[in-house]
């Protein structure tokens, strides 16, 4: 799922973005997989759990501060390998298209 008018990669990365040492531990390959499965990634579910709420938005702001998050955690929403400015406006764009 995508949204209109968001500039994503033509192609997707299915990676973990370079910020590897902001995880508690290195992703698994199933974490990995799970990653590239997850059909509202590319709207900001960036824990997981098939919703995009506040915890995605604070899970991306401790990752941006330096903080180490939970390796099914993953920030880089676009695909685009980086985590940037970019992966924050989708998770607020989709926070306000909820209310």
């Amino acid at each position: 799922e995508k949204y209109d008018g968001v500039e994503y990669p033509a192609h997707i990365k299915c990676a973990i973005p370079s910020e590897k040492d902001r995880f508690t531990s290195a992703p698994s390959a199933a974490q990995r997989k799970d990653w590239c499965q997850r059909p509202l990634r590319t709207k900001g579910d960036i824990n997981g759990d098939g919703i995009v709420d506040s915890q995605d938005y604070a899970s991306y702001i401790r990752i941006v501060n330096g903080s180490k998050v939970n390796p099914n955690f993953i920030p880089d929403v676009n695909g685009d390998g980086v985590v940037s400015p970019e992966d924050r406006d989708i998770v607020v764009r989709t926070l306000r298209s909820s209310f």
